[in-house]
């Protein structure tokens, strides 16, 4: 990665969809190789359900139908609903944190505050 490509990395968490989906589409190898194929994205859409006898911080496939997952309310309320990015490629933008409350470990492109506890992130995300 060049020094633009490292830059959106710590960057990443302050920026609006938009300027990501740009950004991911600009970044390279140093080879010069594009390292995202975002003309050929695939969208998908899920549906979430509030079901509180779910412990914080799981999800719970749907049994009928795998578009749906049972989650409970702290969960839905902390999850990020608009940058799941699934596959390989995504691996390096991963940004882990170990709750200070609970000790339980969060990728936080993923999620607002801790979804176990409810604990604040203290780290600016």
């Amino acid at each position: 990665m060049n020094a633009n490509d490292l830059n959106f990395r710590k960057n990443i968490f302050n920026k609006n969809n938009n300027e990501i989906y740009t950004e991911l589409s600009n970044i390279s190898h140093a080879e010069g190789y594009r390292v995202f194929d975002i003309s050929n994205e695939q969208k998908f859409d899920l549906s979430l359900f509030v079901d509180d006898k779910i412990a914080p911080g799981l999800f719970k496939p749907d049994p009928e139908n795998p578009k749906k997952f049972h989650a409970n309310s702290i969960t839905i309320r902390a999850l990020k609903k608009d940058i799941l990015l699934a596959g390989e490629d995504f691996d390096e933008f991963t940004h882990t944190y170990v709750c200070e409350k609970c000790k339980k470990e969060l990728d936080l492109q993923f999620w607002h505050f801790c979804p176990f506890c409810e604990e604040h992130f203290r780290v600016q995300v």
